[in-house]
């Protein structure tokens, strides 16, 4: 019986020694926790910024796409001439009357 209540007194003091420990990081009197908290804030705001610059980068990559596409079809146009569109008219008019 000795020993079970000397278990449970001890638990009782630890669980009391928890409790004031975390109602010391709340006021802010351990300067650990508030170092640490400054330090996941400081983490938290670099993440936020690598994340709007990858959106950035992202959206870059997908205007370039655009543009490189759009970019091959006016030069592949502008490379064949219009020798092309007759080729293409004349092979339609060669279907038709085949």
């Amino acid at each position: 019986m000795m020993q079970r209540e000397k278990l449970v007194e001890q638990r009782v003091l630890e669980y009391d020694a928890r409790l004031r420990y975390l109602q010391e990081v709340e006021s802010g009197k351990v300067p650990e926790a508030n170092s640490k908290s400054k330090l996941i804030s400081s983490l938290d705001r670099q993440l936020l910024k690598l994340r709007e610059e990858r959106q950035r980068c992202l959206d870059r990559i997908e205007q370039v796409k655009v543009n490189v596409r759009k970019n091959w079809q006016e030069d592949s146009f502008e490379q064949v001439g219009p020798m092309v569109i007759w080729e293409a008219v004349a092979k339609r008019i060669g279907m038709i009357f085949a």
